[in-house]
């Protein structure tokens, strides 16, 4: 008896290529898919982390924002301290005539007296007429004698022979050391 196995065969080799294809299909298949779940494994991560940018920028623009209102609120402060300065430098000015007004008595000899008073930014202008270079001699030496003064210069002394009474009139001048002037803030135009 004889056994024809070549269909046999023949039938081994199909279901082996058929089972090769789909094997390799099975493959592919699989390779897709996962190369699938790659591309959209990347996809969740290129988007979460944009997401996360954008939270970043937001912040920023935030902190932006908070820094500039900040910079205004200083810029505010720093005008109302000067203002607030300039305030109370006005308020310790304000007794400069009143403190001139009592220092000049306590310099003034008897028998001298004052024909003009003159005070421009802690410096003073005095005129007035004494009876003797004694009077003039004494009211110089209370002006030398007092610490509150500085940059005293006699600048006159005439002598009228035809007056009775005082005879010698004087001009001279000083400045206060406590004295207080204010000092104006400057405006921005002139600082930039």
């Amino acid at each position: 008896m004889r056994i024809n196995l070549l269909p046999w065969r023949a039938q081994v080799q199909r279901r082996q290529v058929r089972l090769f294809i789909l094997q390799t299909l099975a493959v592919v298949g699989l390779a897709l898919i996962v190369a699938g779940g790659l591309i959209q494994w990347q996809q969740y991560q290129i988007s979460a982390q944009q997401t996360r940018n954008q939270q970043l920028e937001q912040g920023i623009t935030q902190f932006k924002q908070t820094l500039t209102r900040f910079e205004q609120q200083d810029a505010k402060r720093r005008a109302l301290q000067s203002r607030l300065g300039l305030v109370n430098q006005l308020q310790r000015q304000r007794n400069n005539v009143t403190e001139v007004f009592n220092f000049i008595p306590t310099v003034m000899p008897p028998g001298a007296y004052l024909t003009r008073l003159a005070q421009q930014k802690g410096h003073i202008s005095l005129e007035g007429w004494v009876s003797s270079n004694a009077e003039l001699a004494r009211l110089l030496a209370a002006l030398e004698a007092q610490q509150a003064v500085a940059a005293l210069d006699i600048d006159t002394v005439v002598t009228d022979d035809r007056a009775s009474g005082p005879n010698k009139r004087f001009r001279l001048s000083f400045s206060l050391t406590q004295y207080v002037s204010p000092q104006l803030p400057g405006r921005e135009e002139d600082k930039q």
